[in-house]
């Protein structure tokens, strides 16, 4: 797998997920409709346990939940279109990647985790 062929691959892919037609979301848009809330300013049902030594509540600092924009309008659009995803040629170019390439991309852009 040389330099050149990655260039290539990663070259299809700019193409592939550029939004030409104005129907599709970046891809950073669509990253954030789905994000992750932190909540350590507004506490939302954070986890309280009970110490028996020091006899009191500790409350444990959780991780970022997964949530959705409140004021999200209507409903998610794909990044590439089925059709032009069926199509596209440079999914010929991603699928002959090595493995590890392949599994890497796959993830990043359609979130397929069967490697």
């Amino acid at each position: 797998m040389n330099t050149q062929y990655l260039q290539y691959v990663r070259e299809q892919l700019m193409v592939a997920t550029a939004d030409l037609s104005g129907e599709t979301k970046g891809q950073l848009l669509a990253w954030l409709e789905n994000a992750q809330f932190d909540t350590k300013n507004y506490p939302r049902k954070k986890q309280r346990i009970w110490d028996e030594e020091t006899e009191s509540w500790i409350t444990l600092n959780n991780p970022p939940i997964p949530g959705k924009q409140s004021l999200a309008k209507g409903s998610a659009i794909p990044l590439v279109k089925p059709v032009e995803y069926s199509t596209a040629s440079w999914r010929r170019a991603v699928l002959s990647l090595d493995e590890h390439y392949k599994a890497w991309l796959l993830w990043n852009y359609s979130e397929n985790t069967c490697w």
